[in-house]
């Protein structure tokens, strides 16, 4: 048999299929991710409508995320099964001879050398490749826990946890996608098209001229032979159960945390149910369905060691005595008893006092009593009036296609971010602080929806628009498209141009 026919086994059928599952869920996790990064590009934007938008990007992404968990998982058993059970050799432990190999091929590169190293099983660049991916599915993995359960994460970590854990999360993406396009991609596949991932084998002359030492123990007969029958049988008797318990754990484990915390974004649309809505002491309760705008709520602002709180005429808040714990000024349903949250004592949001470091969330309302949040003081279809010192209300009503807060408010945003102090903050937590606005109507007077002085008023049938247009906010398609949109435009506008907007649409100021 010639040398280019003659065939030796590289990698085995379980090999190629998890290495299969890794560049599949590799590549989905790359592509899903970084058009969240990098939001902006005209490329991202398109490629989020085509997966379906953006929370379905973020269901893919997931998705993805959990077949690289897997991935990992059986791949730890894998080497665990062929170290303890077969006992072959550890070939891709880092050692001194790579340090050397790595010398005389910067030697034989420069043009110093002519003789070229004589690499290994592995060599030192595809043992660094196997590590990186060792190390970044590891952090990858832990970070992408932080940000799927920030709350959940910051009971027990700082908050400053889960912007790091962000950045480190899309640096290391950049990182990989990178090393995985100049480095893998040339050696593997530009350089030399090695098959041997997908066909399982090398002929004879990829490897006298790849694995000089490799073929070189082939031909002298110094290679692995299975161990006997009653030896392989006698350790798998303990392998078995121990990689059994470790593979339970694992998924059980994953599956638990990534379904521990139910106030992280939701990727489902919230089914409308009847819940109350805040009302001041004293009022009946009244139901609303969560589909449905809210009239304006604003909130009180926090009377903390007996401070005045700003309220309107005819408010009426719980008061507290002269000398005691403030009220709080809104009712803590189960989404709104993480007070940590917003008033832990290292907050920049409304921090406790100091003294009170170290308190657990039950014991608030043993001083602090319970109030509600007070019902909108300003006439209906007006912007509420945030109070003094208080968050600033939302100027628009929020429908199912306009809750996606974080689409427009994230705190990396450049469309109009959140302050930094929200970073990790769930959508559902926005309505705690900020009263709930609503639009101006499409015949508004100049006094509620101001126009240019050197624009023309729109006829009363064109919906005023209800926010300025400047920079990020000119690209009107952005959210206004008519496929994949947050708030389309009818089908009849589809081949308008975004200059032609204020044609007919008045433009308004931030309301």
């Amino acid at each position: 048999m010639s040398d280019s026919t003659k065939r030796h086994v590289r990698f085995l059928v379980s090999d190629r299929v998890l290495h299969l599952l890794l560049l599949a869920s590799f590549t989905v996790l790359a592509l899903t991710g970084l058009v969240q990064k990098y939001a902006d590009f005209t490329i991202s934007v398109s490629l989020i409508r085509a997966m379906g938008g953006i929370e379905q990007t973020r269901v893919i992404h997931h998705t993805a995320a959990v077949i690289l968990i897997l991935t990992s998982i059986a791949h730890a058993v894998q080497v665990g099964y062929r170290l303890y059970v077969q006992r072959k050799s550890m070939s891709m432990l880092p050692t001194l001879g790579d340090v050397t190999d790595f010398v005389a091929a910067i030697k034989y590169n420069i043009g110093l050398s002519k003789q070229r190293p004589h690499f290994p099983r592995f060599n030192f660049m595809e043992k660094v490749e196997y590590w990186a991916v060792v190390w970044g599915t590891v952090l990858m993995t832990l970070t992408g826990y932080v940000l799927w359960n920030p709350v959940l994460v910051t009971q027990f970590l700082p908050g400053e946890v889960v912007p790091a854990a962000k950045i480190a999360h899309g640096m290391e993406a950049v990182l990989a996608v990178l090393s995985i396009l100049i480095w893998h991609v040339y050696y593997v596949h530009v350089k030399v098209f090695n098959k041997s991932m997908f066909t399982g084998h090398l002929t004879e002359e990829q490897m006298e001229e790849e694995h000089p030492l490799e073929l070189e123990r082939i031909r002298q007969g110094r290679v692995w032979r299975p161990p006997a029958a009653e030896r392989r049988y006698s350790r798998l008797k303990l392998y078995a159960p121990l990689a059994t318990l470790f593979v339970l754990v694992s998924v059980l484990g994953t599956w638990r945390w990534l379904t521990a915390e139910t106030t992280a974004i939701t990727t489902v649309p919230r089914a409308a149910v009847e819940e109350r809505v805040y009302q001041p002491v004293g009022l009946a309760p009244r139901t609303v369905s969560l589909t449905s705008t809210p009239r304006p709520t604003p909130l009180s602002v926090l009377s903390v060691a007996g401070s005045p709180t700003d309220e309107a005429p005819g408010e009426t808040t719980p008061a507290a005595p002269a000398t005691g714990p403030g009220v709080i000024p809104h009712s803590i349903g189960p989404e709104r008893a993480q007070c940590l949250l917003c008033h832990a004592t290292d907050s920049t949001m409304s921090p406790a006092p100091a003294s009170h470091a170290g308190f657990a969330v039950e014991q608030c309302t043993t001083c602090h009593a319970v109030g509600e949040a007070q019902p909108a003081a300003t006439p209906a279809m007006e912007t509420p009036a945030a109070p003094a010192g208080g968050p600033a209300a939302i100027p628009h009503s929020i429908g199912p296609e306009r809750a996606q807060c974080l689409l427009c408010h994230a705190t990396d945003s450049t469309m109009s971010p959140a302050p930094a102090s929200h970073a990790g903050f769930a959508v559902e937590q926005c309505t705690t602080c900020h009263a709930v606005g609503e639009t101006q109507p499409a015949d508004a007077t100049p006094a509620a929806s101001p126009a240019p002085a050197d624009s023309t008023p729109a006829p009363s049938a064109m919906p005023i628009i209800p926010h300025t247009i400047a920079g990020d906010w000119a690209q009107c398609s952005l959210c206004h498209a008519i496929e994949g949109g947050m708030r389309p435009m009818p089908v009849s506008h589809a081949a308008f141009e975004e200059a032609q907007c204020q044609s007919c649409h008045q433009t308004g100021g931030d309301q």
